[in-house]
């Protein structure tokens, strides 16, 4: 009985050598990715290290959804493109392991935030049509009846997004679907009293009303 015993827990010693010997693989491939500017490469190395990391199999979904974020956030708020790209095959690959409408509409609406701060920074418009694409979808599974204030912040969204594409192409069409979003967007948020939400929606839309008066004056 002790030999079996020693021999298990040798056992279960090299599979926890080999599972870390397989994270540091997984982080020099992460590396090597970011270097050689593969964002196929490093998003599915960092999938399988979340996946690694992350014991149950219930959580993983939110582990890798919270790395999705740190992906986005760094693309933002420093201007990375590739990280930006990299958010959004981590939103993709989230998108096959939501199980419910709350985990596709998150999903649908994280993916669109990222394409569309990718889109304002290039200088086409196909990124921010595959936002409003993306925020649409959301829409399907964050319904208006059923969460009210998430459906109101893809909504918000929505409008961004469609301010963008006026940014882009001065098509006043645009700018019409943008007033329309957000103030639907605003009327939730008045009806829930959530004031941090309409002084938001106010500020945009008289960002928008601005570009409305600045296009019809040229």
């Amino acid at each position: 009985m002790a030999a079996l015993k020693a021999a298990l827990e040798a056992d279960r010693a090299e599979e926890e050598r080999r599972a870390a010997a397989r994270l540091k693989l997984l982080d020099t491939g992460i590396r090597q990715a970011i270097l050689t500017r593969s964002v196929d490469d490093a998003a599915a190395f960092l999938v399988e290290k979340t996946d690694r990391e992350t014991a149950d199999p219930a959580q993983r979904f939110n582990a890798l959804r919270t790395v999705q974020d740190e992906w986005y956030e760094s693309g933002r708020d420093k201007g990375l493109a590739f990280d930006l790209e990299v958010s959004i095959a981590l939103a993709l690959a989230s998108l096959d392991r939501a199980q419910d409408a709350d985990e596709r509409g998150a999903t649908q609406n994280n993916l669109g935030n990222a394409l569309q701060t990718l889109g304002e920074r290039e200088s086409g418009t196909a990124r921010l049509e595959e936002a409003v694409t993306a925020f649409r979808a959301a829409l399907e599974e964050r319904t208006q009846d059923r969460v009210p204030l998430n459906w109101a912040a893809t909504t918000l969204n929505l409008g961004l997004a469609y301010a963008s594409l006026f940014d882009k192409t001065g098509d006043q069409a645009w700018l019409d679907k943008a007033l329309s979003a957000v103030r639907a967007a605003r009327e939730v948020y008045d009806a829930a009293g959530a004031t941090y939400y309409i002084e938001k929606s106010d500020r945009i839309l008289a960002d928008i009303e601005a570009k409305r008066h600045a296009d019809g004056s040229r």
